[in-house]
This record gives C-alpha cells, sequence and structure tokens, in this order.
C-alpha cells in the first residue's frame, strides 16, 4: 500500500528510474560522510549521533581548510573566509580569518547583520521533472553538498523559499518536508531572532569562555523557537532537512566564530601648556607564536593615528 508520502525510498516507476516523472529515482542519505575538501570542524558531527557529546570540543582545538587542488584564478583556499597574508610559507601562521564573529556580542544589531549574511544567489543543478528555482538573499542549508535528496527524486517543486509554503497544497508540502535542505527565512523573522539570542544569552551561560560552552548551551534552539524560524515548517519532525536546527548552524559558521575579539584599540594621551595629543594604535592578535613561547601568540600594530586637541 506504497504511496507518494510513505517515504523518501519510496519510488514512482520501479526499476525505470527515467527521472521524467515526479518520485523516479529517489534517493535519501540522511548523514553526510565527512569527506576533502573538509571546510568546518561542524562536519565532523556527521559522524556521532545526534546528540553530539564529543565534536563541539573541536570547535575550540582545530580549524579546517584546503588549498585548491588545481590553480584558480583568484582563489587561495576553498574556505572563503581564509585568506592569505602574503608570506611564502606553509605555516598556519600566514593565514587570516575574515570577519570573525564574537559569539558574547551583546548588541542586536550587530546579530543581526551576522545572520544575513552576504546576500547570495544559490540555484540547484538542473535535473529531474521540475526546474530548479532560485533563491535569493541569506541562505540556510541544513545538508551538505550530495547529502539530500536529488531533484529526479522530488514529488513536487523544491527549494522554495519559506514565503512559499502556504501556497503549496497538502500533498507537496508532506513532500517538500522530507527532502529540501535549503532555507530562505522571511526577512522579518532576523530581527526577532536577534533579538532573542541577546536576551537569552545571560540564561544560557553567557559570557561563554569557549566555543564547546557556545555550542553545549541551549541558546541556539532557544532562539530558534522563540523567534519561530521554523513556523513555516512546523508540522516538520525534529531531523527531516527543511528543519533548521543548532547543529546545522554551527557547522556553517564554526570557521568564523570565536569566543573574544582578536583586534584592540590602545590609546595614549599626552597632555602639555600648548595642547593635547591622542595617540591610537589598532593592535591585532595573530596567529604566529611569539620567539618566546610563554608569552603565546604575537601581537601586530596594524595602524598608528595621532589626533592633536
Amino acid at each position: 500500500d506504497a504511496t507518494p508520502l510513505a517515504g523518501p525510498l519510496w519510488d514512482l516507476r520501479a526499476n525505470s528510474h527515467d527521472a521524467t516523472e515526479p518520485g523516479s529515482f529517489a534517493v535519501w542519505k540522511l548523514r553526510d560522510v565527512p569527506n576533502w575538501p573538509m571546510l568546518s570542524v561542524g562536519s565532523l558531527r556527521h559522524l556521532e549521533r545526534s546528540e553530539g557529546r564529543v565534536w563541539p570540543r573541536l570547535l575550540d582545538e582545530a580549524f579546517f581548510s584546503a588549498r585548491p587542488t588545481l590553480a584558480e584564478a583568484g582563489v587561495v583556499s576553498h574556505q572563503p573566509f581564509l585568506v592569505d597574508v602574503g608570506s611564502r610559507t606553509e605555516s598556519a601562521a600566514d593565514w587570516r580569518i575574515v570577519g570573525p564573529w564574537n559569539v558574547n556580542s551583546r548588541d542586536p544589531r550587530e546579530w543581526e547583520a551576522f545572520l544575513r549574511g552576504t546576500p547570495e544567489a544559490w540555484q540547484s543543478a538542473a535535473g529531474g521533472p521540475f526546474a530548479p528555482s532560485p533563491l535569493r538573499g541569506p541562505l540556510f542549508f541544513t545538508r551538505p553538498a550530495g547529502a539530500d535528496q536529488p531533484h529526479w527524486g522530488a514529488l513536487g517543486p523544491l527549494d522554495l523559499p519559506d514565503a512559499a509554503f502556504p501556497g503549496l497544497d497538502s500533498a507537496q508540502a508532506d513532500a517538500l518536508l522530507v527532502t529540501q535542505a535549503v532555507r530562505r527565512i522571511p526577512e522579518d523573522r532576523f530581527r526577532a531572532w536577534a533579538e532573542s539570542l541577546v536576551r537569552l544569552q545571560p540564561e544560557c551561560g553567557w559570557p561563554f569562555v569557549s566555543l564547546e560552552a557556545f555550542a553545549r548551551s541551549p541558546l541556539l534552539a532557544r532562539s530558534l523557537a522563540e523567534a519561530r524560524v521554523d513556523e513555516a515548517v512546523a508540522s516538520a519532525s525534529s531531523g527531516l532537512p527543511v528543519r533548521l536546527e543548532p547543529a546545522d548552524l554551527l557547522e556553517a559558521w564554526a570557521p568564523v566564530l570565536a569566543v573574544r575579539g582578536d583586534t584592540f584599540l590602545v590609546t595614549g594621551r599626552a597632555e602639555g601648556e600648548g595642547g593635547a595629543c591622542l595617540c591610537e594604535l589598532t593592535v591585532q592578535r595573530v596567529a604566529e607564536a611569539h620567539p618566546a613561547t610563554w608569552l603565546g601568540r604575537r601581537f601586530k600594530v596594524t595602524s598608528v593615528r595621532f589626533r592633536h586637541f
């Protein structure tokens, strides 16, 4: 008594697989097997059970990235947040993370900007009975590439923004809940989500002394629920790809998260009979170790400004 909604392994045309009818050649992968290039420590979560008891510890101990195996113009790393500062060595000390995010921030506006990220246009590869739908704006992926259902096995259009979900009939909506692995959240949710994150921080262990503490805290789960981020897919059970879970966010964000800032403004003021002078130094803590090992990482002055009064 199989029906199209019996599950993601249901095949409309058994042994045909010609991909011309909805539901043909349905394939499903519930978990990803980390493979090269590994771009996020969070990808290790797929090697554990859903509660993830071990991998959050590695957020503070490891960083994943990879150089391109083939030369590409303007591309120095598969990790888009990693840039080479121009050194000729292979040391990790010669690389910098662009735009690290301090999870202890108490500014809702900054959190909102981080959640929105850089608006992008994305479209899945063509294939199957339904033309791929382009998505624009801040996108959240809940499964790595290749770990969602191929579009030629879909029972209806996929890759729809949250705003399009209410217009689907019940069969299309039920099928989408178990197949779609990307979310385009409505614009009005970002401000509420950012405010929830800041409001809930003190109740969830803030300030976080490590990324592991942040990952193990209930902050992300509670903020997602309070801001009703999953309201459009409320009928989907936990674990289905259409739901946005804290682990999905941590995997995507792991390369840029930090629990403190590494750039400081140091000021000095001198006063005399003729007026006053203010010296401002921008100092950055870099990955390079200090020759005196007990001093830890090296600090470098990146800019100097004098102001006279």
